[in-house]
């Protein structure tokens, strides 16, 4: 009987985190308009959503993450101002308006492979700011940060689990190579 078959399966996540002083601005913005997951994981962008793997599969995953990351330049990313996508989901988030192709390109590479599945949308490389909130927080977190500016080199992702807590931890550091 194969792990996923007894029910072995391991929630993870892979993403890009914002570095600091930025990730701690955007938090703020999460806890300021009562966003639930604002403890739960860092500010940032996000290349794989909660996805349920077989848990026998987590080693092909991380040696997926560590090739495809190796084969990427690190590369400039700017945040600029906010976005919705209301009506389809209750989020507001930080726009990037640099380093859209890269994350979109990085985000097609990862999803590959062990990771091959079908998305629930398509990709939009961003930073939520508030999600599963009211329309007036959102509202509100719209335009708290409509003047929000970053610019950062995006250098590694990682791969995420939950803890016990709810928290995710990050289990893997997967360094862009180029």
């Amino acid at each position: 009987m194969t792990a996923q078959a007894r029910g072995e399966t391991q929630l993870i996540g892979v993403v890009v985190e914002v570095p600091p002083p930025f990730e701690a601005a955007l938090h703020r913005y999460r806890k300021q308009f009562d966003d639930p997951t604002a403890d739960l994981i860092p500010a940032h962008v996000t290349l794989v959503r909660p996805l349920e793997v077989p848990v026998d599969s987590v080693p092909a995953i991380a040696a997926h993450l560590r090739t495809v990351a190796a084969g990427v330049r690190p590369f400039d990313v700017h945040l600029s101002g906010t976005q919705t996508f209301r009506p389809l989901t209750p989020t507001v988030y930080v726009e990037i308006v640099a380093g859209v192709a890269e994350f979109t390109e990085l985000a097609r590479l990862v999803n590959s492979g062990p990771l091959s599945h079908t998305p629930e949308f398509d990709y939009r490389p961003h930073v939520t700011i508030a999600h599963f909130v009211s329309d007036h927080l959102l509202d509100a977190a719209a335009s708290a940060a409509s003047d929000f500016e970053a610019e950062f080199t995006a250098t590694e992702l990682g791969l995420y689990e939950p803890g016990d807590d709810g928290r995710w931890v990050r289990v893997l550091d997967a360094p862009f190579g180029g």
